[in-house]
């Protein structure tokens, strides 16, 4: 039986946009989000529409229409999804075989996508969404037909695209940030991160709570929602293709722009300690204490400078490169000077890897724990054990078994403790922790040689192997698929598994094509790992 229908209003339709007064062409759109509604709410699709709730359903339809507003408009938003999609993995979609395909048209494969990145991300708390249901075949057939028939007549939005459009020449970095946090969080392909970003948001206000008062708490947020936004936008990578927002602007740009690899380059936010040294004309230098890194930041991305003092204003905030030069981004405060804390900070081991110049150390290092592990674990990169609390002995007694590959004796160690140039052997911690509530649990140790050592519980009796007594082959054809969609396995962990478990038993549910899974697994880590498909070394170095 059909749902009840509520119509779909200018303001949802306009909240997939940069500006808040209609034009012509939102109107349009807006008939169209309705008319894909009594689709998308007819009793042929419960099945699969039942899924969402009538919030989401609605967000969906405006979804799709904004897919056609984007073909038709030339925004670029879609096409710099394929395009990079295609640079990539050599074609312009993934799972779905292209036969009639017309780049720059509306496309039934395209919906297909649509629709399944749609669910997928609506609901990946809950399941893993195929995208070879035959519910959402019917529901993305009917859709294409319906935007298809439009495709000739519907009008573009010039409003949108020029608000996509940068000058060749643009400096502010500002204006670069306003496109890439409208992409990242208004967008149709991206508008799912508002609610990621609103927990962050709530879960900072529930942390601060327990040391503020009420009425400070709401002094102060403003304050902490945009710096949350900012760093959101500006350095998180997110699950499709794991990008960064500067990456989709650029994109949507194209490569023809002359601001493309200005936009590519555009760093993560550097947030630390930093100590103002002096001001010459329209930049101001600030020392990264931790690094000793000296960055030239330009005055015009203060809208209000403090009372900066040469070599004693102490200052935490944060900056980004854009172009040759250093902005403020975020928030900022000043500190009390303080010689003593200067000097700490200086020697601290927190944040000096802030600008990337001890990576090469660290994989030198990591190249010799590999070498260790192996040899410790009898050639292995991986260790059962029926508890993690044995499992944490494990990890420590290889540490023990590093430091004497390493010939250095107890005394010397001592000795360099004692005299601080080194607190304890670079990339080994002195002890792990594990919260009491896991240490009966059944879990492994992986060595990462790109990371360092890794512990995970819960997951033992999906993985193969002799020396797995905890293998489950039934649960393991059920459930192994959490082995890639948890965030708790690290990319390298999970392409190591798949190695052993095969992909006759990793598939999405419902799929007979056993290649699916694994002619796009890489495309599909980059979406359930987005945050850690990048993995750092998770060292440090004395």
């Amino acid at each position: 039986m059909a749902r009840t229908q509520k119509r779909i209003y200018l303001d949802r339709w306009l909240s997939f946009h940069p500006y808040k007064k209609p034009g012509p062409s939102d109107y349009y759109y807006m008939e169209l989000s309705n008319r894909i509604k009594k689709i998308v709410e007819s009793s042929v699709h419960e099945n699969i529409v039942s899924l969402l709730e009538e919030d989401e359903r609605a967000n969906l339809c405006c979804y799709l229409a904004c897919y056609l507003e984007d073909i038709v408009s030339e925004t670029g938003i879609w096409r710099a999804f394929t395009s990079q999609h295609n640079e990539l993995y050599g074609k312009d979609l993934p799972f779905y075989h292209t036969v009639n395909y017309y780049p720059d048209e509306v496309n039934l494969e395209e919906v297909y996508f649509l629709l399944w990145y749609f669910f997928s991300t609506t609901l990946y708390r809950e399941t893993v969404f195929t995208p070879v249901s035959l519910n959402l075949f019917n529901l993305g057939f009917e859709i294409n037909k319906l935007l298809d028939e439009e495709y000739e007549r519907a009008p573009g939005n010039d409003r949108l695209k020029e608000f996509l459009s940068l000058s060749p020449g643009e400096e502010d970095f500002f204006v670069i940030r306003k496109r890439i946090e409208f992409i990242i969080l208004d967008s149709y392909l991206f508008h799912f991160n508002r609610m990621e970003c609103f927990l962050e948001i709530a879960d900072r206000m529930e942390d601060m709570k327990e040391d503020m008062r009420e009425d400070e708490l709401e002094q102060k947020l403003p304050v902490i929602i945009y710096e949350i936004v900012d760093t959101y936008i500006l350095s998180t990578i997110y699950p499709l293709l794991a990008l960064r927002g500067k990456d989709w602007l650029a994109h949507i740009l194209g490569r023809d722009h002359p601001l493309f690899e200005d936009i590519m380059a555009i760093s993560e936010k550097k947030t630390g300690f930093y100590l103002f040294q002096k001001k010459e004309n329209s930049l101001l230098y600030f020392e990264h204490m931790a690094t000793g890194t000296v960055l030239p930041v330009t005055v015009k991305s203060y809208e209000t400078l403090p009372d900066l003092q040469e070599d004693k204003t102490i200052m935490t905030c944060s900056f980004v490169k854009w172009k040759n030069g250093w902005w403020f981004s975020g928030t900022s405060a000043v500190l009390p000077h303080d010689p003593g804390f200067v000097l700490k900070e200086r020697e601290s081991t927190r944040g000096r890897n802030l600008f990337g110049g001890m990576v090469e150390q660290q994989r030198e290092v990591l190249t010799m724990q590999s070498k260790a592990f192996l040899d410790f674990n009898k050639g292995k990169n991986i260790a059962f054990f029926e508890k993690m609390e044995q499992a944490g002995i494990f990890a420590l007694d290889f540490m023990e078994y590093y430091k004497r590959s390493l010939r250095i004796s107890p005394d010397a160690e001592r000795e360099a403790v004692k005299r601080g140039k080194k607190k304890r052997l670079p990339g080994m911690p002195d002890k792990l922790y594990l919260d009491d509530e896991v240490k009966d649990l059944p879990g492994f140790v992986f060595f990462n040689p790109e990371s360092g050592i890794e512990l995970a519980y819960g997951f033992n009796e999906y993985i193969p192997d002799p020396d797995n007594p905890l293998y489950d082959e039934e649960k393991s054809r059920e459930e192994a698929i959490e082995l890639l969609v948890s965030p708790e396995i690290s990319r390298e962990c999970s392409l190591y598994l798949t190695g052993i478990i095969g992909f006759g038993v990793l598939s999405f549910p419902g799929e007979e094509e056993e290649s699916i899974l694994e002619e796009n697994l890489d495309f599909m880590l980059r979406y359930w790992k987005s945050e850690n498909y990048y993995t750092k070394p998770e060292i440090t170095l004395i």
